[in-house]
């Protein structure tokens, strides 16, 4: 197994204001402005907890984004645990529907946003269950076909529902870009609150999951963007991909560090598993502990 899929010491991001000492980041796993919501809910600009809106519900959308990010805000204060960010990047295009006739691979038995949907549920779960993780760490999920789409802002497990995702059947396409765009926005943005309070974080964790090659190439862009926080170890990236139909080299140029993996079939569940042991094992790592995953059972779900 290479170095480069075991974490290496943590690094600090900031010093904050007042200074205190702050645990050390988590270092690599391995190694938004335009916010809306897919079309099947009016093309609502920003929508959280989407899938509990009926679609003709009359919404005062900017009151509600800012009446969330107060709420955000808020918890930073009242609750000043250490954070852990994740932010995942999830493929809605129409391939993951698990039809042929919308490009999807063949080879693959079931339906991929099917399974996706249940790992996501089983890992918010299980890190909701744990007393620590539950209150550390912070998830948000953005979603792309066409164009990225907020589906749920940075909220701790503790709160946060975990969303049912649902395929953009409309339009398609595969944007792979304008995800991982919103997915670092939403990290910048979260990661200045976390100053303003003076709320100590880990290293934030963007996990990229797909199934086909990017239609266009935004992603390009997005790469400029990672590359400085990856070798800063500002950022963990941890790349998938979903059947035969995606092209490592296309995800590659989003992980500098370590090469990234493709799935074995649709082994969402125990890859979702592996995070989640994984978010608990950084969940009790102590200042400048040297952090050292449990990859032996990666050859369970991932393709090596």
């Amino acid at each position: 197994m290479s170095s480069d899929f075991l974490p290496k010491k943590p690094a600090c991001d900031f010093t904050p204001i007042p200074t205190s000492s702050r645990p050390s980041l988590f270092a690599s796993l391995f190694g938004g402005n335009n916010i809306s919501t897919p079309n099947y809910y009016n093309n609502a600009p920003y929508l959280p907890k989407y899938e509990n809106t009926e679609p003709n519900e009359p919404l005062n959308l900017k009151e509600k984004q800012t009446n969330m990010d107060k709420i955000r805000f808020e918890d930073l204060i009242n609750n000043p645990s250490t954070r852990i960010p994740v932010c995942f990047c999830l493929d809605i295009s129409p391939s993951m529907s698990g039809k042929s006739m919308y490009g999807a691979d063949p080879s693959l038995s079931g339906v991929p946003i099917d399974e996706l949907n249940k790992g996501l549920r089983l890992m918010f779960e299980e890190l909701r269950a744990d007393d620590r993780t539950r209150f550390a760490v912070e998830a948000a999920v953005v979603t792309f076909s066409h164009k990225g789409f907020l589906v749920q802002d940075f909220e701790t497990i503790d709160q946060a529902k975990c969303p049912q995702l649902m395929l953009d059947m409309v339009v398609g396409g595969s944007s792979l870009g304008s995800g991982v765009n919103m997915a670092l926005d939403l990290l910048e943005k979260r990661k200045t609150e976390y100053k303003e309070t003076g709320v100590l974080y880990y290293q934030p964790w963007l996990v990229i999951i797909t199934d086909g090659d990017p239609t266009d190439d935004i992603h390009l862009a997005a790469a400029k963007r990672i590359k400085p926080l990856v070798e800063s170890r500002k950022m963990a990236v941890f790349p998938v991909g979903v059947g035969s139909n995606v092209g490592l080299e296309r995800l590659a140029v989003l992980s500098p560090k370590a090469p990234p993996l493709r799935l074995k079939g649709l082994k969402f569940a125990e890859f979702f598993q592996f995070l989640s042991a994984s978010i608990q094992q950084v969940s009790v790592s102590g200042v400048d502990e040297e952090i050292r995953l449990d990859t032996s059972n990666l050859g369970s779900w991932a393709k090596l």
